[in-house]
């Protein structure tokens, strides 16, 4: 069998159930905050996201509050 991905945004709950398991492999894409300015890295690196990013990422495109 080759390999799986899933790919979920905003679902802590699906890492908290893998985070044992030697099958799954949690990954995230590396970012930097700074105050309320986010910079993604675009590197994928081992582990979750500490929180959502959401309201950042609509400041970035112009989304008003």
């Amino acid at each position: 069998m080759g390999a799986f991905t899933l790919f979920s945004t905003h679902y802590s709950q699906i890492t908290k159930k893998f985070e044992n398991t030697s099958e799954v492999k949690l990954m995230k894409m590396s970012s930097e905050l700074i105050g309320e300015d986010l910079t993604f890295t675009y590197q994928l690196v081992e582990g979750v996201a500490e929180r959502s990013f959401a309201g950042n990422v609509g400041k970035m495109v112009g989304l008003s509050p």
